[in-house]
């Protein structure tokens, strides 16, 4: 459903997106060259940017594939957690700007260092960010407009 429904909707601009997944067990993940680390029940928000051919949609349809070769660090996180949001901007490498603000704002810690952010010009400490507190997550889409954080679509899917 999940598929069929970013098929539809998501544009093929380049932009900027956001991946929010659920973990609900803890686990230990090896993530490529990174390492091996351990992984709490949460949500994980993973901030990236599409600027390749097919833009915003190629890049989070690939997200939302489960099974595939591994070639970035969310490739190897993606199996283990749930897809349940996704938002995005057409506007371009406001991935960095959004990490900023997402910890600045006390709700969240970045996991794995340099995860996603390895080629990251702004230095990021990290692009895959993680909060615990449930309440926040459901107040998410009120949080990004008070704290100014340009997106164009927010999708939320349903999750237990």
């Amino acid at each position: 459903m999940k598929d069929q429904f970013i098929k539809e909707i998501i544009p093929s601009n380049k932009g900027s997106y956001g991946l929010i997944l659920q973990s609900k067990d803890p686990q230990k993940i090896r993530i490529g060259k990174l390492g091996e680390f351990s992984f709490l029940p949460g949500f994980y928000f993973y901030l990236g940017s599409a600027n390749g051919s097919g833009g915003l949609f190629a890049r989070i349809h690939r997200h939302s594939i489960v099974e595939k070769k591994k070639f970035w660090h969310i490739d190897y996180l993606r199996p283990t957690m749930n897809l349940v949001g996704v938002f995005y901007t057409k506007k371009l490498e406001k991935e960095c700007e959004w990490v900023q603000k997402l910890l600045h704002s006390g709700f969240f810690t970045a996991p794995v260092k340099k995860f996603g952010a390895s080629d990251c010009w702004k230095k990021c400490i990290s692009h895959l960010l993680v909060t615990t507190n449930n309440s926040f997550i459901e107040n998410f889409p009120e949080y990004l407009h008070k704290s100014n954080i340009q997106f164009e679509q927010l999708f939320l899917f349903s999750w237990d």
